[in-house]
């Protein structure tokens, strides 16, 4: 099963897909406010970044699903 993601989304998850922690943030300069809340929504919904709460902050990672799919699509450079 293909999972459908925009490609905002796409290219959110493959960049936290290159980072050692897997996690989101900082995202691409031209996703930022009301877009960064939708990526995030609609990651978050497919269950591909899991919200992780800090003393004073929220980091958002990568889930194993959200690794195989910015992972295969940063090998295979699909949308």
């Amino acid at each position: 099963m293909k999972t459908e993601l925009t490609p905002t989304q796409a290219a959110a998850l493959q960049l936290a897909a290159r980072r050692p922690d897997g996690r989101l943030d900082p995202l691409p300069q031209n996703i930022r406010g009301a877009a960064r809340d939708s990526v995030i929504q609609g990651l978050l919904s497919r269950a591909l970044i899991t919200r992780c709460f800090y003393p004073g902050h929220v980091e958002y990672h990568l889930t194993a699903a959200g690794l195989a799919v910015g992972g295969s699509q940063a090998i295979d450079g699909s949308d």
